[in-house]
């Protein structure tokens, strides 16, 4: 239930920002001939230092201990291929599937290797979901139900429900106030990533 609160709390409250554009500018990373019947792949990431890059074996599914309601699960098999970026990646032709991560983050892509050598510039997306602003917008969807109660109290043609109703009101209107200015000082984005990809 809890879970269901906060999904209906945040709906249109999480922004979708456009994806930034990356540059065409020559790699940083020393080149080599890739060995007979085998492509190159370059692989750079924009401003994710640390970011590794992983190559997708095989997908496939298997069974889940919670069969009873998930009997099978998807799994995705994934070897090493580069510890940090800008790298090389030496490949047989024919397509490939490739992995930045970077923290929580990633950015899967797929290409096809042949004897032209490949360039790939990866900006993995970004998701700002800080504490501070989910807080906010909770706390902002909750001052409803006080303020549209203590607006009922004082609507009500009575000194005894006036106070109260005032009350109630003011508390209302404090805690989504509150909530508005975390929510706007703290905002809650999603921007999806972006990748270029060119021979050379």
């Amino acid at each position: 239930m809890a879970r269901i609160f906060l999904a209906l709390a945040l709906t249109g409250c999480v922004s979708t920002l456009p994806a930034l554009p990356v540059d065409h500018s020559p790699p940083a990373v020393t080149l080599h001939a890739p060995p007979p019947g085998q492509g190159q792949i370059v692989v750079d990431a924009v401003d994710a230092p640390g970011a590794r890059l992983e190559e997708v074996v095989a997908h496939g599914t298997v069974d889940t201990p919670w069969r009873l309601y998930y009997p099978r699960s998807q799994v995705t098999l994934t070897r090493d291929r580069c510890d940090t970026l800008p790298c090389t990646v030496d490949a047989p032709y024919g397509p490939i599937e490739l992995v930045v991560k970077h923290g929580d983050a990633e950015q899967p892509f797929k290409l096809t290797v042949d004897e032209k050598r490949s360039f790939v510039r990866v900006r993995l997306p970004e998701h700002e979901h800080s504490a501070a602003g989910v807080l906010g917008w909770v706390l902002a969807c909750v001052a409803i139900a006080p303020i549209g109660g203590g607006a009922g109290l004082i609507a009500v043609d009575s000194q005894q429900y006036a106070l109260p109703g005032g009350l109630v009101l003011g508390f209302g209107v404090a805690l989504a106030a509150v909530g508005v200015a975390l929510g706007v000082t703290h905002p809650l984005y999603d921007r999806p990533g972006t990748l270029a990809a060119w021979t050379f």
